[in-house]
């Protein structure tokens, strides 16, 4: 398990703080809080520890979940 400078900590907990008011009410639950969270400790693991590219990577996945739940006949036209 990695082990992470309290700053480094800090600075997670920041983009978590973030992203959080960014989630459509409807979609905001513990277990998508938590998806992104560990997506954040994924990339700080990996070495992206600045705040920008942490934030990215926050946005990148809620966009990722919305498109998820977003149904396909909203993102295509149908077939002639």
């Amino acid at each position: 398990m990695p082990i992470y400078s309290p700053e480094l900590v800090k600075l997670m907990t920041n983009v978590l703080d973030e992203i959080i008011p960014t989630i459509a009410i409807n979609d905001e639950t513990p277990a998508l809080i938590t998806h992104i969270a560990t997506r954040i400790l994924n990339a700080a693991s990996e070495g992206h520890t600045s705040y920008e590219r942490l934030l990215a990577t926050a946005f990148a996945e809620l966009s990722a979940v919305a498109k998820e739940k977003i149904p396909a006949e909203y993102g295509h036209q149908a077939p002639a």
